[in-house]
């Protein structure tokens, strides 16, 4: 593990996003006059750093209450740190030692290697904030119902719910959204919408909207075939929180756009669904008014979002056939405008029957 007590000590943090994160603390609490000695250190714990060298750098178990002793697994359990936060590539929890404020604050990386159990209390008690500049996808107030009725369902409810056609969810509109990553709202009733990108106008449609099977599935931010920018495009529209178990994510990469180990960096993961890429986005949107919106419909490519993998794991292209049902998402001009490129959009919009595998790999 790293303890870092001044600004100089950051520079032993490989991980840039956390070493970022570190500077930033550091540099609210005084920069080169923070004093560790009274308001305390800064900890980040690393791969192979298991609970008893953590316990033992803290002062007390930190999977347990420290005043009644109860696991954080255990009924009855309240947590002793002040909280956790959520980022994309790591936990910040945040312990106040006695009271005079001393504090330590550690950095817990989503990566192999990092103990579990340190993994899944800070999933259960996190909180994370929204990435400053995601942009909001606005959709129906009956897709709104439908995400709504999906919180907190598992794949056996959601079974049990399809297998009769007056309670089936996988029928309405918005059940393939893939809500883990994107930012949703309800359109206003008084929304203007203006233009429509539709699978009813094949030519129109194909012009501006694809599907690229290599950027289907998981895909890291390492990969070999990504569009310029493309991180940080997808991570204004949808950007997808880190996945906790890497491992399985690397071992379930997209075969055309693989991060060839140990080779190269594998980075983070930055979609694990079906990516919709809008370009020549500039040109549909000049002249409009920045309060007014477009409208893409997705095809829900049941043979692609299905159960059985086959066809998502493979090269084969995306169906967008008209007759087929859609999803649509409304984008707001004013968002476009302000996104990382007005002219290319990229959101993962759709996720498979069984997601609930796809993001707990």
């Amino acid at each position: 593990m790293i303890v870092v007590k001044t600004l100089a000590d950051k520079h032993q943090i490989c991980d840039t996003a956390i070493r970022a994160l570190v500077q930033q603390r550091i540099n609210d609490l005084g920069r080169e006059a923070f004093d560790a000695e009274s308001l305390g250190y800064f900890l980040v714990v690393e791969a192979r750093d298991n609970m008893e060298a953590i316990n033992a750098q803290i002062g007390f178990n930190i999977l347990q209450n420290r005043a009644t002793g109860i696991q954080y697994s255990d009924t009855g359990f309240t947590p002793s740190f002040e909280f956790v936060e959520e980022f994309p590539d790591c936990f910040d929890m945040v312990f106040v030692i006695d009271d005079s404020g001393f504090g330590v604050e550690l950095f817990i990386p989503k990566m192999e290697g990092v103990a579990l159990d340190l993994l899944t209390m800070c999933q259960q008690h996190a909180f994370k904030t929204d990435p400053p500049n995601q942009a909001t996808i606005y959709v129906t107030a009956q897709v709104m119902a439908t995400v709504g009725a999906l919180v907190g369902l598992d794949e056996c409810d959601r079974d049990q719910l399809n297998s009769k056609p007056e309670t089936a969810l996988n029928q309405q509109e918005g059940y393939y959204l893939a809500t883990e990553s994107m930012r949703l709202a309800v359109l206003p009733v008084d929304a203007e919408v203006v233009r429509l990108l539709s699978p009813s106008s094949m030519d129109t449609y194909q012009r501006h909207v694809s599907f690229p099977p290599e950027l289907r599935g998981v895909v890291f931010s390492g990969a070999p075939q990504l569009p310029s920018n493309y991180a940080v495009i997808l991570g204004h529209w949808s950007p997808l929180e880190g996945s906790v178990n890497r491992e399985g994510a690397q071992h379930c990469q997209n075969l055309l756009n693989t991060v060839e180990m140990p080779d190269y960096p594998l980075g983070v993961v930055l979609s694990n669904g079906v990516v919709a890429c809008i370009q020549g986005v500039r040109a549909l949107v000049a002249g409009l008014s920045p309060h007014q919106y477009i409208e893409i419909q997705i095809p829900v490519d049941p043979e692609m979002l299905g159960m059985d993998r086959e066809k998502f794991d493979s090269a084969e292209p995306y169906d967008v056939s008209p007759d087929l049902p859609v999803q649509r998402i409304f984008l707001k001009v004013q968002d476009i405008l302000a996104s990382p490129d007005p002219d290319f959009v990229a959101i993962a919009v759709c996720h498979t029957e069984n997601w609930d595998a796809d993001f707990n790999m």
